[in-house]
């Protein structure tokens, strides 16, 4: 005879059997993929900038790999790569009509891999290289008693939220003790949750660990690490939407093997739904795992709704809240699941007093339509309503069927061993469906807006320039790959998250990414020109480099220039600060994005990372040319000493040119600014007849108003270019929108290039003809030296 120890042993055995057999799975994997579908559009719409602000663009291949890491970032050990497979991108592309690696192709990944089980009989692949486990035990929260998945008296998975938001959540080794010849799963922690999630979108962002160190050092690890972060992201969208699913919120197992008294029966209500969601016209119930549709339906859409967004001060609160606002209060307060109807005392709501309940009678039909024994049998539907604390508009559902009295099983396909009497049928999962998946798809909107909610304005420094050099002393040998530009970046910020929530004692770095010019040649040569159609003619193969590079300041310093370790950004006032770079921004970037980001805390989130990006104009070169060594007269320019000039200017008729006339070294001040307001830019001293400097400068705006002074000039003549002038920014970039690839040529005053080219020269009467003679070419082309640049 077996004794009480013997058989609390078997016991146990036979669970683990029963749940290392069959996976206790919420909703199927393809209704995941379409709820998380549903709640990025749900997203976008309200949204819509999101992508610009990251900085990324949702294309059929937004990240160009197919492949993520499986990491730990808390561990500190190398992430493992892992390549997409087919088995969750076929669902994607052939059961919904996404596109596999799209951002939301992404997103519906991680949410159809959170399923992945160490079940063999599960179709999920068993590819974890760490050892394959039953993640599927950390899908459970039950809110009234603030548990995850139990049996037996022993915790089998930690809480869903946990899993989805604490990076130390485990799901226990099962069996959790020791049982002789019985190999346990390993415990394990989730390296999808939000810690993965974070850190990933950091690495993708600036290329450094949270520590500060490189990890990424190429636009391919960059990019694995954005596919990282919304697949984790997915992951995250599945365990909230678990909590759409009553059996996963009132501890209800279902893994559907032998013993359904113990392990519960597989859940009806996820296969029904997945059916609705592929458009099948059958499911399985059948508890050997077979695939044989042996229920047959109809054809029934889905009705994914429009409940309104919820927003909450915590990612926790998705999940449930004091307010008994979160998604599993919802579920545990207002449904029954088919292991928890009335006679099970665990959940005082719904009510378990079933005489307190309407009733209504129903003809038992199978789930096609078709009637049983001619129609002869009947089932009683017990109605109740079901309450919305979230949503007080809404209020309360009336009339809705939440369980059954009947001879027959909830599948209507024969009288039941386990189930007759109260039971669950197709009346009362049509109600929940209608009611819980709406709420599934707008909780994971409104946990997209959340992760997300986080942005900054970027605008330019009171000087109107975010970066300003003296472009005569660029050497930039290697355009390929050489790093001579902008190693300052100076610019004002702004907390704009809405809802005022605080941005406090984070880190914050400033990003550049650029393509090259590979043809860039210091002279200019190198620049993009147009024939006299107007069409692009690019200077060589190499015009526009393929891959996308970053570099990453390594310092940031406040107005005062006192170095900062964090940095605090307020919503009312834009804080003026400056980014240092080691490696220089590329005097020949093409394609060039300025990106803020922080990292620290954003309101009640200890460790957000919010990204801004702005699309500036690309390195914009401004030449300033003393052409004083040549005169306009009277519309035509010729040297200062044509002798044609001495009847008009020799006043003394000593055969020389008088004085006022003759050419001049030029000092320029030089700022831009929308006025000579403030403190200039920079000076040029010395600058002599026919030499000229050049400028490189970065900015958002396009025309440019630039206030330029002269001085040291001789006084009795008129003087050009002396003012406020307006120029056209530089753009050379595939614009993110259009996929056309948009420059601005360059110009050439006197052989010397540039996007602006600002003569000073004298001047004197009016043409007497409209044709204006080009001054000649430089005879020296060396640009001249920029005295001082004020901008720090």
């Amino acid at each position: 005879m077996i004794n009480s120890k013997e058989m609390k042993l078997v016991l146990l055995i036979v669970l683990w059997a029963c749940l290392n057999l069959s996976g206790a799975h919420a909703f199927e994997v393809t209704t995941h993929g379409a709820i998380t579908q549903k709640a990025w559009a749900r997203f976008l719409a309200v949204d819509p900038d999101v992508l610009k602000r990251l900085g990324i663009r949702d294309t059929d291949d937004a990240f160009n790999t197919a492949s993520y890491y499986d990491f730990r970032p808390t561990d500190g050990g190398n992430p493992l790569t892992r390549n997409a497979l087919d088995f969750e991108g076929q669902k994607i592309k052939e059961n919904l009509g996404g596109q596999p690696f799209s951002v939301s192709g992404w997103l519906m990944r991680g949410a159809i891999r959170e399923d992945d089980d160490a079940a063999s009989d599960d179709p999920s692949p068993k590819e974890d290289l760490n050892g394959d486990f039953h993640r599927v035990f950390s899908h459970f929260y039950d809110p009234v008693n603030n548990r995850g998945l139990t049996g037996l008296g022993r915790t089998l998975g930690a809480t869903a939220a946990d899993w989805a938001l604490i990076p130390d959540a485990v799901t226990p080794a099962f069996p959790p003790f020791y049982i002789p010849k019985v190999d346990p799963t390993p415990q394990r922690f989730n390296n999808f949750n939000l810690a993965t999630f974070h850190e990933s979108l950091w690495r993708a962002t600036t290329g450094l660990n949270q520590a500060g160190v490189q990890v990424a050092y190429t636009a391919d690890d960059r990019n694995i690490y954005w596919a990282t972060a919304f697949r984790s992201l997915g992951d995250i969208l599945h365990l909230n939407q678990d909590m759409a699913q009553p059996q996963h919120t009132r501890n209800d197992s279902h893994a559907g093997a032998a013993l359904t008294v113990l392990t519960g029966h597989k859940s009806v209500f996820e296969r029904y739904v997945d059916a609705r969601v592929t458009g099948i016209l059958g499911f399985s119930t059948k508890d050997d795992n077979t695939s044989t549709a042996n229920v047959a339906i109809g054809p029934q859409p889905v009705n994914f709704g429009n409940y309104p967004i919820p927003r909450f001060p915590r990612y926790a609160d998705y999940w449930a809240n004091s307010g008994q606002k979160g998604l599993a209060n919802y579920s545990n307060s207002g449904f029954f699941s088919i292991g928890t109807l009335p006679g099970n005392s665990n959940y005082a709501s719904p009510s378990t007093n079933i005489g307190a309940y309407p009733k209504k009678s129903e003809t038992v039909t199978r789930w096609d339509g078709q009637l049983v024994l001619g129609g002869l049998l009947t089932s009683t539907l017990y109605i109740g309503s079901v309450f919305d604390n979230n949503e007080p508009v809404l209020g309360v559902a009336t009339n809705v069927p939440l369980f059954a009295k009947s001879a027959w099983d909830e599948a209507a396909q024969g009288v039941s061993q386990v189930y007759a009497g109260i039971t669950l049928t197709k009346s009362t999962y049509d109600a929940a469906m209608d009611l819980l998946l709406p709420r599934a798809v707008a909780y994971s909107a409104g946990l997209l807006q959340y992760a997300f909610r986080g942005s900054m304005e970027i605008t330019p420094p009171a000087e109107q320039v975010y970066g300003i050099v003296d472009h005569s002393t660029i050497r930039q040998t290697d355009p390929l790959s050489g790093f001579e530009g902008f190693r300052t970046i100076k610019l004002k910020v702004r907390n704009t998250t809405p809802g005022g929530e605080a941005m406090t004692g984070g880190k914050l770095v400033a990003v550049a990414k650029f393509h090259r010019n590979g043809c860039y040649k210091d002279d200019l040569s190198g620049e993009f020109t147009q024939d006299a159609a107007g069409n692009l003619i690019t200077p060589c193969p190499d015009y526009r480099t393929n891959i996308e590079e970053i570099v990453i300041s390594t310092s940031v310093m406040d107005a005062a220039g006192t170095v900062l370790d964090t940095v605090s950004l307020d919503a009312s006032t834009a804080r003026q600060l400056t980014f240092t770079f080691a490696n220089a921004i590329p005097i020949n970037a093409t394609d060039l994005f300025l990106q803020v980001v922080y990292r620290g805390t954003l309101g009640d989130e200890m460790d957000a990372v919010v990204v801004a990006t702005k699309d500036l104009f690309e390195p914009t070169y401004l030449a300033l040319l003393n052409a004083t060594d040549q005169f306009l007269f009277n519309g035509r320019f010729v040297p200062t000493t044509d002798p044609v000039l001495l009847p008009i200017f020799d006043g003394n008729k000593d055969g020389v040119l008088d004085v006022a006339y003759q050419p001049t070294t030029l000092g320029i001040n030089f700022g831009f600014q929308d006025s000579f307001a403030g403190a200039a830019l920079g000076y040029i001293n010395y600058l002599p007849p026919a030499r000229f400097s050049r400028l490189a400068l970065l900015t958002d705006r396009s025309p440019f108003n630039a206030p330029l002074s002269a001085f040291g000039l001789q006084s009795g003549s008129g003087f050009e270019s002396v003012g406020i002038y307006g120029f056209g920014a530089q753009t050379n970039q595939v614009e993110p929108e259009s996929g056309i690839f948009r420059v601005s040529p360059v110009e050439k005053v006197r052989g010397i290039s540039g996007y602006y080219v600002l003569p000073f020269y004298y001047y004197y009467g009016t043409p007497s003809t409209g044709d204006v003679k080009t001054m000649p070419p430089l005879v020296d082309k060396t640009p001249f030296p920029v005295t001082s640049l004020t901008f720090r």
